[in-house]
C-alpha cells in the first residue's frame, strides 16, 4: 500500500530533518543528491511503521534518492522577472 504524500518526513531521523526524498523519475533542479541511501534504507528497516518498508525498498531499487536544496544561484535577469 502506498503511503500518503510526504509521510516519510514523520519517519526520518531527527538529525536529517532537512533531507527530502525525491522521485528519480521526475526532473530535478536546484538540489544535491546525498550518498546516504543505504544508511537511510537501514533506518527505515529498523522502524515498525507499516509504510517504512516501502521507503526502504524505494531507496534500494533507485525509485527515491535523498536530496537537500542547493544554494540558489540566479541567471542574469531572473531576479528581475521573478520579483
Amino acid at each position: 500500500m502506498k503511503p500518503p504524500t510526504g509521510y516519510y518526513r514523520k519517519l526520518m531521523p531527527e538529525k536529517l530533518n532537512d533531507v527530502r526524498l525525491a522521485l528519480t523519475n521526475q526532473p530535478m533542479t536546484g538540489i544535491r543528491i546525498l550518498p546516504i541511501s543505504e544508511e537511510l534504507a537501514k533506518h527505515f528497516d529498523s522502524l515498525s511503521d507499516e509504510h517504512a518498508p516501502y521507503y526502504a525498498q524505494g531507496l534500494r531499487n533507485g525509485d527515491f534518492v535523498p536530496v537537500v536544496p542547493n544554494d540558489r544561484y540566479f541567471a542574469p535577469g531572473e531576479l528581475f522577472f521573478k520579483s
